[in-house]
């Protein structure tokens, strides 16, 4: 073998290495599996059913596509492709929800936690995380620079709370990832849905186009393939519905109301340096 043909080769190994192990981190990891992965697996589900069902046991080099797609990062792809559409429709979420939850929620002019318990949590964010929170009155003056504070404290309280202790709050942002980015997915969910519907009612053999019939009678006795498609893709379509801006709305509050309660387990400033970590997605706080 040639050198520059070994060096190819090379390369295209490391490649296909670290697609596999963007892939193996993808699973391993549970928020990229369950917060980006599944969002982008479930877009396309429809025609992964339709496929499967319909040529997948005739056509073994179906599979060898679909196994081929999946080792050249196609997973990693559509996780991806999910997150990016969910970071766009949460930037203008944020603006119409006035900031962030934890952020709003800290605001003394925010009603959505009680006047005690607010305080509380102001108190202590200035002893564990060392940061003095604005008064009503400095809020008021200048609401920019409350917000700034605010927003300062969710960032490292966040970087606090990433350890196995603190699981449920692990498990409230993927929730909140999940319906972030299938809310992000959302009009590509029902364009594919639909899509496969009609694949589904194309497979039935109810439509005839030399001349123009549909045999309704044909639905009564559907070939597997075409029931399979037709219900998950009817299935999927009617999902898509809940996943809206209401519905990434609540979670994100739930996120942020078990955020703020991790202020009271939270170790104090010195202790907390070294607990850092580096970040992830970024949160709904």
């Amino acid at each position: 073998m040639r050198n520059d043909q070994w060096r190819k080769k090379v390369a295209t190994d490391k490649n296909s290495g670290v697609r596999l192990n963007e892939l193996v981190d993808m699973f391993r990891d549970p928020y990229e599996r369950k917060a980006r992965a599944f969002p982008g697996l479930l877009m396309v589900l429809p025609i992964l059913v339709a496929v499967a069902s319909t040529w997948g046991t005739r056509h073994p080099i179906i599979t060898g596509v679909v196994g081929m797609l999946v080792s050249c990062g196609a997973i990693f792809a559509l996780g991806n492709l999910a997150r990016d559409l969910g970071k766009e429709k949460q930037e203008k979420l944020v603006q119409g929800w006035g900031g962030l939850p934890t952020t709003w929620m800290l605001r003394h002019r925010d009603r959505s936690l009680e006047g005690g318990i607010k305080t509380v949590y102001h108190q202590l964010i200035t002893q564990k995380l060392g940061l003095k929170m604005p008064t009503a009155q400095e809020e008021l003056a200048d609401p920019q620079a409350a917000d700034d504070a605010y927003g300062t404290a969710a960032r490292m309280l966040r970087d606090l709370t990433r350890g196995k202790e603190y699981s449920l709050l692990l498990k409230e942002n993927i929730s909140y990832g999940f319906r972030r980015n299938m809310y992000g997915a959302r009009k590509l969910g029902w364009a594919i849905s639909f899509a496969g519907i009609l694949i589904g009612i194309v497979l039935s053999g109810s439509v005839s186009t030399r001349p123009w019939d549909i045999d309704a009678t044909k639905f009564m006795d559907l070939p597997v393939s075409s029931a399979l498609t037709l219900g998950v893709s009817s299935a999927m379509f009617v999902a898509w519905f809940y996943f809206g801006s209401a519905a990434v709305r609540r979670m994100g509050i739930a996120y942020s109301e078990r955020l703020l309660e991790a202020l009271r387990t939270i170790p104090g400033p010195t202790a907390a340096r070294k607990k850092a970590a580096p970040k992830k997605d970024p949160q709904p706080s």
